[in-house]
């Protein structure tokens, strides 16, 4: 499969979305650090913690937002064929009439 950038109704790609999901993640951790005094081995705890669920909420966006992609890609495929198919049939025919017109002018 050819990767091509994909984007939302509004423009935005999945790029766009999910870097915005990380930094937002990062600056949320950050500001929770600086207003809640813990200890290191607590903080190094709550970093740690809150990168993990971050990663897991990364990864499933990723992964439904692949799935939607894959889904979309086959219904176009399978529309463009559909598409192909009835122009395939509209050309057999013309082609048929065509010769039936053509016999018909020589008959004369």
């Amino acid at each position: 499969m050819i990767a091509q950038k994909k984007s939302c109704s509004r423009g935005v790609s999945a790029r766009s979305v999910l870097g915005g999901l990380l930094v937002g993640g990062l600056v949320g951790s950050g500001i929770v650090l600086l207003k809640a005094p813990r200890s290191g081995e607590d903080t190094r705890k709550l970093i740690r913690d809150k990168a993990d669920e971050l990663q897991s909420k990364t990864e499933q966006t990723f992964n439904d937002t692949q799935s939607r992609v894959e889904n979309i890609t086959e219904q176009l495929s399978d529309k463009a064929a559909e598409i192909k198919a009835s122009g395939m049939k509209a050309a057999k025919e013309v082609e048929k009439q065509a010769h039936n017109v053509a016999e018909t002018v020589t008959a004369s």
